[in-house]
């Protein structure tokens, strides 16, 4: 049930929040727009969109400097942003992680933003030295099924410890 990292992504969340119905796939992180820009180049950047429940909607970037920006939206314990830092430890699993289940960017085109399916919950990604725009794609270990890219999603989540920000949320 876990998988893959190194996509940028992103709802077009913005300052203020996200726009839930109509989630949409930005080049640059809002994230990042709300915090200024990078100091370092983006390593991976993840999403969680919405779905009919209560699936948690947030977003994590992680710098190849170790910077690890989470940013909070919805059915989270932590909604807003966070800052941490990823050791070299967590960087080194993380580029592990990519370099086993990056896509071929003649593949990319498999996988369109947004996912397309509008009442399950997904995930976009991007990895901006190996592909110009994100990867979408349904969260399939919500229904029991294999994840897509060997859940990838769910290792970037472990390896850097979402769970402490988003938790469980009465939401």
């Amino acid at each position: 049930m876990r998988a893959w990292a190194g996509f940028i992504v992103s709802m077009g969340l913005g300052c203020q929040g996200p726009s839930v119905r109509h989630p949409r796939v930005l080049e640059l992180s809002p994230l990042e727009n709300c915090l200024g820009g990078a100091r370092s180049p983006v390593l991976v950047a993840m999403q969680r969109t919405p779905c009919e429940g209560a699936c948690p909607v947030y977003e994590l970037v992680v710098h190849a400097d170790g910077t690890l920006r989470y940013l909070g939206v919805k059915f989270v314990k932590e909604v807003g942003v966070r800052t941490a830092h990823v050791d070299s430890v967590q960087l080194s699993r993380i580029r592990a992680a990519l370099a086993r289940v990056m896509i071929p960017p003649e593949d990319h085109d498999e996988y369109p933003c947004p996912h397309g399916v509008s009442h399950l919950g997904g995930v976009s990604l991007l990895v901006p030295s190996v592909v110009p725009a994100p990867v979408c794609y349904v969260d399939l270990a919500l229904l029991g099924r294999a994840p897509m890219f060997e859940g990838f999603d769910h290792e970037l989540d472990d390896i850097v410890d979402s769970g402490r920000w988003v938790g469980k949320s009465d939401e």
